[in-house]
């Protein structure tokens, strides 16, 4: 889950003279390719799931045992989510063609938690042989290097 997600990537109009199709001749290539790109992730909660479901009729199939096996059945220690949970939707556990008689046991187990995490890239390097026309216009509200350094 990500409480706020931003990002603001610009690109920028380039014109490069290449030689044509035909000898002596050129011909203008344009391109368009990100050259500045500000990613901004607040509140990052990241959980794993584990839900299971009582059904009787999963015992009439014979299934075999997987060599490693886990024991989260006989661990008493996890966290129940609430029903009225962000993380709890009790459409995530639907299915089309089967319907189950028990509700699932359902534990959002946190694995990270993160209360910012900011990308920052910009291309530096000079436009090479090529031109632009743009790149510095004021076309949208930029956050580009405007969050600020914690």
């Amino acid at each position: 889950m990500i409480e706020e997600f931003q990002v603001d990537m610009h690109q920028r109009d380039q014109e490069t003279i290449v030689p044509g199709l035909t000898p002596g001749t050129t011909r203008i290539l344009r391109r368009k390719p990100f050259y500045a790109a500000e990613v901004v992730l607040k509140d990052i909660d990241l959980r794993t799931v584990l839900a299971t479901i009582v059904e009787p009729l999963k015992q009439s199939v014979p299934v075999t045992s997987p060599p490693l096996r886990s024991n989260y059945r006989s661990r008493t220690d996890l966290p129940i989510m609430d029903s009225s949970s962000t993380w709890n939707d009790s459409d995530d556990f639907v299915e089309m063609d089967w319907s189950s008689s028990t509700v699932p046991t359902v534990h959002f187990l946190p694995v990270m938690a993160c209360p910012r995490f900011t990308y920052f890239k910009r291309n530096s390097s000079a436009l090479g042989n090529g031109s632009s026309k743009f790149g510095a216009e004021g076309s949208h509200r930029c956050l580009l290097g405007e969050e600020p350094c914690e």
